[in-house]
């Protein structure tokens, strides 16, 4: 007779700090348990944690210690899990690199991790990779194809390598920006990405569930909401390389999806017309929605999809999940709010100088302490200074409010972030790169309503000399991933100012679009 299945990790499980756990615990208890799946590929978890660990060896192999940072170019992918988890088995620090950034995006986050090796995934849509991280800098990046990333590093025996097992360490850089600046690389431990994924998992109540993760592999949201959380209870990830709206639903059938997670613009994209038709959504057990507001019309269809719908608010620098609206709740918490802030962590409001911390129903900046925060951003002792109050809480840059029912209200961004189709764009990185055309003299980056996108990015510049917007938009490609570049440029004989000389974004923003003097869909 065998013996009971022992209790996984989680909230209602033992306990784990440590994700490189994570593989070993489930090829001991569900060793042949689907784990992985992308396309016909697909791995249990005893062959994911023979696949990490001979990974992780390989690595040891190529001069990687503990705390050296392992970059990765590739989609959400079992690639992409397999060079996580390796990199937590030693101790190294993941970083992922978007394949829909420049050469010049590259560059940055290269410069500012140095990682001991970078791995580069070959697709025959994308055969530029190899040659953008050759121009940004990348010395001998190391390809693989989609079968996994062993292909190019040396064949050693057995991984003779120890678990690493700190769970205070860095995991993994992930780039994120502020308004004055280039994208900034948050220093995420161990611990703090297991309590977000438990956040989540705790809401969702599925054990061993079944997740699509179609979100970029270097973001926050692919790492803790897409990877950590299905995995904690022994669930299995299906991933989708590339979002496509049209083809998720076939994967939702197909694979027998549980939990389904997306930004609201990915939602009502998949929703679109005809693409459900012909396809049994009956596996959803939950959707839930971050990265944005719910509103009424969408919420309504997802209800017709799923018996729980769930909403959920955080950013990069607290692990992604802050609150989480969990089973039963009603519509107008998920509609109005960002659901109850976790109990692991330490939020309050604050009023910001002499305002001290604010009650209920009272707007202010929300501010998070405990395990949850990043340890600072690499390499940038400033900005992490700037990140914290003199007491020790992490300044979010959002403004919000906690209701007298415990839940958290996101009233608008002390910040000037545009996120525009889950994404986040900065308009200080839009604007340098404006500013860096010898057309442009002066440039006002700012985000204006969309009914599929939430945001978009538009903006206003002062010329060196006559110039056609599309001219500048077509030149800022070179530059900047697509989501970033302007749907629209006006160009103004002067930029709008406040009082204090400051460029007066919100005008800009307010001003009737028609005005724009390139109008792009």
């Amino acid at each position: 007779m065998s013996s009971p299945t022992p209790t996984p990790p989680g909230p209602e499980g033992p306990a784990l700090t440590h994700i490189a756990a994570l593989p070993t615990y489930f090829a001991d208890a569900t060793p042949n348990a689907p784990a992985l799946i992308e396309g016909d590929a697909a791995l249990d978890w005893r062959a994911f944690k023979q696949r990490s660990d001979a990974l992780a060896a390989r690595l040891v192999a190529r001069g990687v210690t503990p705390g050296d940072r392992v970059a990765l170019l590739a989609e959400p992918s079992i690639g992409y899990a397999v060079t996580l988890f390796a990199c937590a088995r030693i101790g190294a620090i993941y970083v992922g690199l978007n394949p829909r950034h420049t050469a010049e995006e590259l560059r940055h986050v290269l410069d500012t991790t140095a990682p001991r090796v970078t791995l580069c995934r070959i697709d025959a849509d994308d055969r530029d990779r190899v040659s953008r991280l050759d121009a940004a800098g990348c010395a001998q990046p190391l390809p693989f194809a989609a079968a996994g990333p062993l292909d190019g590093l040396p064949e050693t025996g057995a991984p003779a390598v120890a678990t690493a097992d700190d769970p205070g360490a860095a995991a993994a850089i992930v780039f994120t920006s502020g308004t004055t600046g280039r994208p900034k690389g948050a220093t995420l431990a161990h611990r703090g990405l297991v309590q977000g994924a438990m956040i989540q998992s705790r809401g969702l109540g599925l054990v061993a569930p079944r997740y699509l993760n179609n979100l970029p592999a270097n973001h926050v949201g692919c790492l803790v909401n897409l990877t950590l959380a299905p995995l904690l209870t022994g669930g299995c990830i299906v991933f989708q390389p590339r979002f496509d709206a049209a083809e998720v639903p076939r994967l939702i059938a197909r694979h027998g999806i549980t939990a389904w997670l997306q930004v609201p613009t990915m939602f009502t994209l998949v929703l679109g017309p005809g693409h459900e038709a012909g396809h049994d959504l009956s596996s959803l057990d939950a959707v839930a929605v971050g990265g944005g507001p719910l509103g009424p019309e969408l919420l309504a269809r997802l209800r017709r999809l799923a018996p729980q719908v769930h909403v959920e608010y955080g950013q990069t620098e607290l692990m992604s999940t802050v609150s989480f609206a969990p089973r039963g709740v009603s519509d107008e918490v998920l509609t109005a709010t960002a659901g109850m802030p976790a109990p692991e962590i330490e939020l309050r409001i604050s009023g910001g100088g002499e305002g001290g911390v604010l009650g209920p129903g009272e707007t202010g900046e929300i501010q998070a302490r405990g395990t949850a925060c990043m340890s600072g951003y690499w390499g940038d002792d400033a900005a992490t200074r700037a990140a914290f109050t003199d007491d020790g809480w992490l300044r979010t840059g959002d403004l919000g409010q906690l209701r007298a029912d415990g839940n958290l209200v996101i009233v608008g961004r002390l910040s000037e972030m545009i996120k525009s189709g889950g994404y986040n764009v900065y308009p200080r990185e839009v604007e340098q790169a404006l500013e860096a055309l010898s057309e442009v003299a002066e440039a006002a980056v700012f985000g204006r309503p969309h009914p599929v996108y939430v945001e978009a990015v538009h903006a206003a510049v002062t010329a060196t000399a006559p110039v056609e917007p599309e001219r500048l938009r077509k030149l800022l490609k070179g530059t900047l991933a697509n989501y970033k570049i302007p749907r629209t440029i006006q160009v103004m004989d002067a930029l709008p100012r406040l009082p204090n000389g400051k460029i007066d974004r919100r005008l800009l923003a307010a001003a009737d679009g028609a005005a724009a003097t390139d109008q792009l869909a």
